[in-house]
């Protein structure tokens, strides 16, 4: 389907992309990077804006069809379809989540809107029943794709779902250390070789490169690096985000809000890339 039209609550097709469209200077920028996004994955565009109830639809339509055709010209040949739906953005982009491949939205909110947890890119990744793409800056060229890992098991969704990104755009991928564990355990608490700051991160790093190797089992030609920084916080954590093609990580768990003082929600506000937020089980 590629016709402007308006709806609630007709299901989407299963696994699209689903671009969030807003009014602003964020909707072009979110709308292409949601097109390569579909190229990436070779399968079809959904653009999805939703109407408040003093909104006119017609120049909604009218918006959402400027944006689809640039689409079309740009990727000759894509599916695009463009949705006009009445109600709330976050809740409309939830609901067509479970039948997406990935949700791309905008930016979060600033000002009075993030202070009352009115964001819908925080909305959205925190109740995604897929993966949500927040489009910040435009990432780097060649850059490698970079996962947040904390506890690997808990984390397995999370590294496969950024294997898979890394590998269709022939990127490394960059498994970054993420766990806010103490990083040193008081005397007699501590495994052997623990006892200090350097023996954790050693452990730590020689758990990841476990999982790189069986990463790169599962992805023949993979390349897969692995970074510990001495801590997790988000500043440790940002510098790799500058060069990379996509920061990978995981969400809370279904149906819990992401946290406005969390490491995921300042990676959110301040990545220097897109960042992918990959749901985790309730």
């Amino acid at each position: 389907m590629e016709s402007a039209g308006q709806g609630r609550g007709t299901p989407l097709r299963r696994g699209l992309v689903l671009a969030g469209v807003r009014p602003g200077p964020d909707a072009a920028r979110v709308v292409l990077y949601a097109a390569r996004q579909a190229v990436l994955h070779g399968t079809d565009l959904v653009l999805l804006h939703a109407l408040a109830s003093s909104g006119d639809p017609e120049e909604a339509r009218e918006r959402l069809a400027v944006h689809a055709e640039e689409v079309r010209a740009g990727f000759p040949g894509m599916a695009v379809e463009a949705l006009v739906r009445e109600g709330d953005a976050s809740a409309g982009l939830v609901e067509g989540s479970a039948s997406c491949r990935v949700v791309v939205v905008g930016p979060p909110g600033r000002g009075l809107d993030r202070l009352l947890h009115r964001s819908v890119a925080f909305a959205v990744a925190g109740g995604a029943r897929c993966p949500v793409i927040v489009m910040r800056d435009w990432p780097a060229r060649g850059g490698p794709v970079a996962v947040a890992v904390g506890d690997p098991d808990r984390d397995r969704a999370v590294l496969e779902t950024a294997a898979a990104e890394a590998h269709v755009r022939h990127a490394t991928l960059l498994v970054l250390h993420a766990d806010l564990r103490p990083q040193v355990l008081p005397p007699g608490l501590a495994p052997p070789g623990q006892q200090s700051q350097e023996g954790v991160l050693a452990a730590e790093r020689r758990l990841l490169e476990g999982e790189a190797a069986v990463l790169r089992r599962h992805w023949p030609g993979l390349a897969v690096r692995v970074q510990v920084p001495p801590t997790a916080t988000p500043a440790a954590l940002l510098p790799a985000t500058r060069d990379a093609a996509l920061l990978v990580l995981g969400g809370p768990r279904h149906g819990h809000r992401i946290r406005l003082v969390s490491t995921t929600a300042d990676l959110l506000r301040h990545a220097g890339c897109p960042v992918m937020v990959v749901p985790r089980p309730g």
